[in-house]
Formats: structure tokens, C-alpha cells, sequence
């Protein structure tokens, strides 16, 4: 997991200092990376911060590593992925520091803090982390016009589904909202509900 979390946040870091809008590291799909950094990231934070501890040289290079993956979900410009991160981090940090030493909270601490000081001098990057509560921002309204045409799908065929991979031409054709102006999406933007509309 280490060696694939190195190759990978190097590279969507090296795409994203190119100058690539979304970067897709090895992965190919800015989506598929978000989603392996969404899952990589905490578990980074739990493994330097449970089992670490013992051996020094383990902890320091788990730590860069899991600072490495912050910059490069950062470069991603995944909003969902920076509030999924977040909010799990955050949830992790809340339980685990109830009952432990406040000396690797302020080691975390800053590690979260460089994150943001990365963010902040990244002008692209920190307009687009505004963007999540923008009601007005176009991409924010598309995505629940899709997440209703998703959990319409759902009740319509709660058993079965619409079937793996017709998401897309059963938006188009059948579910899209009369408000929608993005009419060619292929994935709802919720794991979840794509699960439940197909399968």
C-alpha cells in the first residue's frame, strides 16, 4: 500500500504542479484516484497513529507519506473527496484524542495545517474549496437534479435496479429533471445512489 500510495500521490502532485485541472495520477480517471486517496488517506492516519508508534523511522516516513497523499488529494480537486477525508479525519482525531497524548495531535496538527497552507497559496484550489456551499455554483445544482433522477430510479426499481452501467442512457432517455442542463452524465456523483439506481 505504501509503494502504491507514493507512485500515485507523486504523480497527480507532479500532474498538478503541470498544471492538470483534475489530476488522475497513474489511474487515468481523476475519479477513480479520489476515491483510492479517499480510502488510502485514512487509513494512513490510523496506521501512523496506532501502529507506528514503536519504531520511529516507521512513524516519520508514514507520516510524509500520509502528507504526500493530502497534497495530492488537494490536486485531485475532488470536493467530495476533500469533505469525505475531512469529515472521516476529523471523526478519527475526535475519538482516538479522548483518550491519548496531546504530543501527536500537535504533530497532526500541523501536518493538517501545511495541507491547508498548500491550499491557501493555490488560488484555483481554494476557490473551488469555497465552492462546496455555493448554492449558485452550477456544478453544486447538477448534482442533486442527478441525485433526485438516481433515487428516482431507486423507487422505481428497488429490487433489481436499472441495471450495472445504464445509468447513463436511463438519465438521458427516461430520469433526467426538466431543470438539468448537464444531459449527459454517466454516474450520479453518489456512490450510493448509483449503487442503488443499477443494482
Amino acid at each position: 500500500l505504501a509503494l502504491s500510495l507514493v507512485f500515485s500521490s507523486l504523480y497527480i502532485i507532479w500532474q498538478g504542479i503541470d498544471g492538470v485541472y483534475r489530476a488522475a495520477g497513474p489511474t487515468g480517471t481523476w475519479l477513480i484516484a479520489s476515491v483510492y486517496l479517499e480510502l488510502s488517506i485514512p487509513f494512513m492516519l490510523v496506521f501512523v497513529m496506532e501502529y507506528a508508534g514503536q519504531r520511529r523511522h516507521l512513524r516519520i516516513a508514514a507520516a510524509g507519506l500520509f502528507l504526500a497523499a493530502l497534497v495530492a488529494l488537494l490536486f485531485g480537486n475532488s470536493r467530495a473527496a476533500w469533505v469525505a477525508v475531512g469529515f472521516s479525519s476529523f471523526l478519527y482525531i475526535v475519538l482516538r484524542f479522548r483518550r491519548q497524548n496531546r504530543r501527536r495531535l500537535a504533530v497532526l496538527v500541523l501536518l493538517l495545517v501545511l495541507a491547508a497552507g498548500l491550499l491557501a497559496s493555490q488560488p484555483h484550489l481554494l476557490s473551488r474549496f469555497y465552492s462546496i456551499t455555493d448554492r449558485n455554483y452550477q456544478n453544486n445544482t447538477e448534482r442533486v437534479l442527478m441525485w433526485r433522477s438516481a433515487w428516482q430510479m431507486f423507487l422505481d426499481h428497488p429490487l433489481l435496479g436499472v441495471g450495472t452501467g445504464n445509468y447513463s442512457s436511463q438519465y438521458r432517455n427516461r430520469y433526467i429533471q426538466p431543470e438539468a442542463r448537464e444531459r449527459t452524465q454517466t454516474h450520479a456523483h453518489n456512490n450510493y445512489l448509483q449503487y442503488l439506481a443499477e443494482m
